[in-house]
């Protein structure tokens, strides 16, 4: 059986997912040795990388990534906007350029 999901209603699903699989992802400057100011990434509890937002581009950790790619059999390019729309609503006043798998813990 087939469920359509409004875009609102699956960003909200993606937020509990990851809040009840990592809890609250908390804000700090990037280690990246790339990163510039402004950069930054959010961290687990544990203090796990989940995202790194570096020169407008936001990278996904690799078990997040596959996880929710394969929870709702979407494509890798479908995952990656999927991301993207997560990260707008969380951070509305910065401009993504493209999102991609490749933060590992």
């Amino acid at each position: 059986m087939d469920y359509i999901i409004s875009e609102g209603r699956l960003v909200k699903l993606i937020d509990n997912y990851i809040t009840q699989k990592f809890g609250e992802l908390t804000k700090r400057d990037s280690s990246h040795v790339m990163a510039t100011e402004g950069d930054f990434e959010l961290v687990d509890k544990d203090g796990n990388v989940m995202f790194e937002f570096i020169d407008h581009n936001l990278g996904v950790s690799q078990p997040l990534f596959k996880t929710i790619g394969d929870l709702f059999n979407k494509t890798f390019m479908e995952t990656e906007n999927i991301f993207v729309r997560w990260f707008e609503k969380k951070f509305p006043g910065e401009l993504i350029l493209a999102a991609y798998c490749s933060v590992s813990f």
